[in-house]
């Protein structure tokens, strides 16, 4: 009998029977062990692979095959907050590539954990997904990859956040995760939902403070940070304000002083539509269709300017808080009566804290 991929022997023995995608670290986890112990290879100068294709085109070719994709056979439950264009299912790399030969394993094993997307959720646990990975997860494996190879991990291409405001303004969870030893994106995208403004059950007007921003500091790997403002189709007036606002007022330092400054004219924008229900509760005020809520979003990107310098950027203000009832001057409905006079709830003194501090007191349950 004929044995396919999914029956015969494997060499390094990367693939096991599992219910779920492995995440990003824990495919990186296997990948290491391997490498740890691996010998030395074959040259393998008698394919054209390695004895006719540069290995810059080669690096290309086994970085498209190592890309992750959606396991679409176990999509996420449609009536969910997580659920959206991008992210219909858990995302899973096929490392089949890696066990062909050990000259290909040695020169491509770390691209399925830098390629990966690597998303964090600021969440409470019915707005994220089962099995996302948190912040102190990153930083031991960060630490468990130094530790094996004597150097520091490689570059990461991309980390993306979703937060919800009450997450993001208070306990300064992105500060401290852009202080992971070793944490370093290329890029960074941080994704805002309807469902992760305040107040958004009674329709209140948006608003976000930006001092989250000022705190903290980018890896110095940043080369571009993206901010994805979203709402209804209804408040499309008030998530360009606040789009419009923070690509004018806000800009991002990482460690070495750089400056990361939104371009105000660039204007991205993008429609989705998805389920009105969420947590068991229909929510027809925002429907479009029934069933059906049409989302916009709006996307503010923030490149490098290595010209400027602070001094520069007067008219900026990198902690602003930006509010559609207070800087618009509309008038309020009643739902939002009093709503700039509304004390935030007491932050943690954490500045000080390091990352095992941080996460002891505020995730404990990865510890």
């Amino acid at each position: 009998m004929k044995r396919t991929s999914e029956t015969s022997p494997t060499r390094y023995n990367l693939r096991t029977k599992r219910t779920k995608p492995m995440d990003p670290i824990a495919v990186q986890q296997k990948l290491l062990d391997i490498q740890s112990s691996s010998a030395s290879s074959h040259q393998q100068d008698q394919s054209p692979l390695f004895a006719i294709i540069p290995p810059e085109i080669r690096s290309q070719i086994f970085s498209l095959a190592l890309t992750q994709c959606e396991d679409t056979s176990i999509e996420y439950d449609q009536d969910t907050c997580y659920k959206r264009p991008g992210y219909l299912a858990p995302k899973k790399t096929y490392t089949d590539l890696l066990r062909t030969c050990k000259r290909v394993y040695h020169e491509a094993w770390f691209m399925p954990w830098s390629n990966a997307e690597h998303v964090f959720y600021f969440a409470w646990d019915s707005r994220k997904p089962p099995g996302t990975i948190e912040p102190m997860q990153m930083h031991d494996h960060l630490w468990r990859i130094f530790e094996l190879r004597d150097q520091e991990p490689d570059e990461i291409e991309y980390a993306r956040i979703f937060a919800q405001l009450c997450e993001l303004e208070h306990g300064n969870r992105f500060r401290h995760l852009c202080d992971i030893a070793f944490f370093k994106p290329r890029r960074m995208s941080i994704t805002i939902r309807h469902t992760d403004f305040w107040n958004w059950e009674s329709n209140q007007p948006m608003r976000i403070r930006g001092d989250w921003i000022q705190q903290a500091s980018l890896p110095d790997s940043v080369r571009e940070v993206s901010i994805d403002f979203e709402s209804t189709i209804q408040r499309q007036d008030q998530v360009d304000f606040l789009a419009d606002k923070a690509a004018s007022l806000w800009y991002f330092k990482r460690k070495d002083d750089a400056l990361l400054v939104a371009d105000p004219e660039e204007k991205i924008s993008m429609r989705w539509s998805g389920s009105s229900t969420w947590e068991g509760q229909r929510w027809t005020e925002y429907e479009a269709r029934p069933n059906e809520i049409d989302y916009y979003v709006r996307t503010i990107k923030f490149k490098i300017q290595p010209e400027l310098d602070e001094d520069d950027l007067k008219d900026h203000d990198q902690g602003a808080r930006i509010s559609f009832v207070q800087e618009a001057g509309i008038e309020n409905d009643g739902q939002g009566e009093n709503l700039e006079e509304e004390s935030e709830p007491e932050e943690e003194d954490d500045d000080d804290m390091t990352d095992e501090e941080y996460f002891r007191r505020f995730q404990p349950e990865y510890l």
